[in-house]
């Protein structure tokens, strides 16, 4: 129950770095980019601007990978405008007609709260012990897939993985720096667990 308002916006998230995923390598990847621009535009506006991780965390990943062609190619460009454009329009609309602007009395405050609150503040190791008291089950399977998506990843096979990887770190390691802390905010990385189990039942299974 104490997540229903963050719902929307985690399986905005779950869309996004899905098609992100999906892009890597996929000749069709404009579509894929693109979409995942519409989905980051819609958890920004579900919630706020922790909608951006999912193409935040694909920049981070280009740049350490220096992927140089999938960081500027014109529909990853595009997904980025396609999720801030309208945000910054309806601001600037706002700053326009009203004098004020939605950074400064909802997203500002929103990255503030997420950085200065105190009433949830936990320490570092929180979502590691969350991930081991509610998802334990899953932690072995997902590690042996992560193993097998890090060998494809260094073979230069199926180059999707390396997205899903970071799909499934990437809030956990994000919102570890903020200091509210909340066991439903990583949902999304589940998603990305969920793929990891199947490809090491995948390896299992198959004859």
């Amino acid at each position: 129950r104490q997540c229903r308002p963050d719902l929307p916006l985690i399986g905005f998230q779950v869309l996004a770095f899905l098609w992100l995923a999906l892009a890597q390598g996929n000749p069709n990847r404009r579509c894929w980019y693109l979409l995942s621009g519409l989905a980051s535009l819609w958890a920004i506006m579900t919630k706020e601007m922790v909608g951006l991780v999912p193409l935040g965390s694909a920049v981070g990943y280009f740049l350490l990978r220096r992927q140089w062609k999938e960081l500027f190619h014109t529909a990853f460009l595009g997904a980025i405008v396609l999720a801030i454009g309208p945000v910054a329009g309806w601001v600037w609309l706002e700053k326009a007609l009203y004098h004020d602007t939605l950074w400064k009395n909802y997203f500002q405050q929103s990255v503030a709260f997420f950085m200065q609150a105190e009433h949830l503040r936990q320490p570092g190791w929180y979502y590691g012990w969350a991930i081991l008291d509610k998802y334990w089950y899953l932690l072995p399977l997902a590690l042996v897939g992560a193993w097998i998506a890090l060998r494809k990843i260094f073979k230069g096979e199926e180059p999707r993985w390396g997205m899903i990887l970071l799909w499934a770190i990437a809030l956990p390691v994000g919102f570890t720096l903020a200091k509210h802390k909340v066991h439903y905010y990583i949902l999304p990385s589940y998603a990305a667990a969920a793929l990891l189990v199947g490809l090491a039942l995948d390896r299992w299974i198959r004859p």
